[in-house]
């Protein structure tokens, strides 16, 4: 559902597609995604750390360019000394290394690799980390997914694309499905994922003001992974910045708040 499966359909799928129609569908999709524009979305070149995807692959699924993006974005924020811990580690490689790429996507089409993908890397590592399983259990709740039942998955996996995804129209198999049960404005909602109110303008804003706070307290020289002169940097640019480039910066910055709030509720501060 989310916009890099859409772009990926528009640019990598079997079907040929006529240039310039692409090139409007993009940025139409661009246009409508304003609420997560920097988080879903990129129009900047993938690093060179996802070349060996692109090897493995032939191509490299636009989410992973997304996240590749943010990756960099975040990194300017670690510490020397994580750093330098680090070495020369290679996620990517790592990350393939771990599944039969060759056997489980070999002749598949571009975006049901994506798909693939995803479900091996994010949804267990990422959405039902923060979203579900160990959220719900961290607070004694048994929560549960339905649609990760692996009858109805097994079946998803071998729905002809235009069913996942029709023009631009993102689970239409369960848009369709839902149809007679859902008011007009959800059924042609757009996906977005679940994420907090961004800033508001001024200096009443609850949350700007915890960031403000934060960024310049003690705790954020105790702990241990981010540094403090570059956070500091990132929120005098979030200040002055537009509004429309502010969400995926404070991406990062609820990263860093987080965790400087962890070290020093649960005494890991150094």
């Amino acid at each position: 559902g989310y916009p890099p499966f859409r772009r990926d359909l528009l640019l990598y799928n079997a079907e040929s597609q006529d240039p310039e129609v692409v090139k409007k569908l993009l940025a139409e999709m661009f246009e409508s995604n304003k609420a997560t524009r920097g988080m879903l979305t990129t129009d900047a070149e993938a690093p060179p750390e996802v070349d060996v995807i692109k090897r493995r692959l032939g191509w490299v699924p636009s989410w992973i360019e997304v996240f590749s993006q943010l990756g960099l974005q975040n990194r300017k924020l670690y510490s020397k000394n994580l750093i330098s811990s680090l070495g020369e580690m290679d996620p990517y490689e790592l990350s393939l290394s771990r599944l039969p790429v060759e056997s489980r996507l070999k002749g598949r089409d571009p975006l049901n690799q994506s798909l693939y993908l995803w479900t091996k890397f994010m949804l267990p590592n990422f959405i039902l980390t923060s979203l579900s399983d160990r959220m719900e259990m961290a607070h004694s709740i048994e929560g549960r997914v339905p649609f990760l039942d692996h009858k109805v998955a097994e079946y998803s996996m071998r729905m002809p694309l235009r069913m996942k995804i029709n023009g631009m129209r993102e689970k239409h198999v369960l848009r369709e499905a839902t149809k007679d049960v859902l008011i007009e404005e959800v059924y042609n909602r757009e996906k977005h994922p679940f994420t907090s109110p961004p800033t508001q303008e001024g200096n009443n804003d609850a949350l700007l003001e915890l960031f403000n706070d934060t960024v310049t307290s003690k705790a954020i020289e105790d702990q241990p992974i981010y540094d403090p002169a570059a956070v500091r940097q990132l929120m005098e640019t979030h200040r002055t910045c537009p509004p429309v480039d502010r969400i995926g910066m404070e991406t990062l910055i609820h990263r860093v708040v987080s965790a400087v709030i962890l070290h020093q509720r649960f005494g890991m501060s150094a």
